[in-house]
């Protein structure tokens, strides 16, 4: 399921927008690879979607630089501009590696997303990583597999996996922060002057989920009830 991507950083999102990039790349890690002047590995839905979830095929960089704004196409078709894009990209990715426990790759290794963390995939598509979680839950992966620094290789399957990508492909990141709180349960916690595993007690009794602990930014509703019950709690 490794998978190399030749398409510039900040042109990703808009290939995957486009419908053509079925190969589950970030911004930012996943996306490195440009060799031999060829998209080596980003697939393309060209004739509708594969059979199997990993079984694509290959969009050659001619098709791919029509959806791309034209700096980012000279680059993908120029192959001296692609070598010392590569290399640059590898030196980003080499600077932020940073070992997972269960994951054996080194840092110049390209791979798809469900290499990745919860985590990282959050940082990649710059959204909070309460929203990554959220969606794996939504698509049916178990509450005790959603953990932020596993792979989600590991508790996803290749149907959930291409789920979570096609939402990290059009969701709004603006959006998805604002529609959690300011403050974490932690602080909350703080405000009120309870101990945070009090409060994350109460958050389990009341079906509220803080997979983050007390890092965890909840939705609006569920802050206010939470703050509510556990003032009502302390008259």
């Amino acid at each position: 399921r490794t998978i190399a991507c030749a398409a510039p950083m900040v042109a990703m999102k808009r290939l995957c927008m486009a419908g053509l990039a079925y190969s589950g790349q970030g911004p930012h890690r996943l996306i490195h690879s440009m060799h031999d002047g060829r998209c080596g590995g980003i697939t393309a839905q060209l004739g509708g979607p594969p059979e199997n979830d990993w079984d694509h095929q290959m969009a050659p960089p001619s098709e791919l630089a029509q959806h791309i704004p034209p700096w980012a196409a000279d680059i993908m078709l120029n192959e001296a501009q692609n070598k010392e894009y590569s290399q640059a990209q590898r030196g980003i990715i080499a600077a932020t590696y940073a070992p997972v426990e269960g994951r054996e790759w080194v840092s110049e290794d390209s791979h798809g997303m469900a290499a990745f963390t919860p985590r990282e995939i959050a940082e990649d598509f710059n959204t909070p990583t309460e929203s990554v979680l959220a969606k794996m839950l939504e698509a049916g992966v178990p509450e005790r597999d959603v953990k932020p620094d596993r792979p989600i290789s590991e508790t996803c399957s290749a149907a959930q996996v291409t789920e979570l990508v096609q939402f990290m492909q059009s969701c709004d990141p603006i959006e998805l922060r604002a529609a959690l709180s300011d403050e974490p349960l932690a602080a909350l916690a703080t405000e009120i002057g309870v101990e945070t595993e009090v409060l994350l007690e109460l958050a389990k009794m009341m079906k509220i989920k803080a997979l983050l602990g007390g890092e965890t930014l909840l939705t609006h509703n569920e802050y206010a009830a939470l703050r509510r019950e556990c003032l009502r709690g302390a008259r």
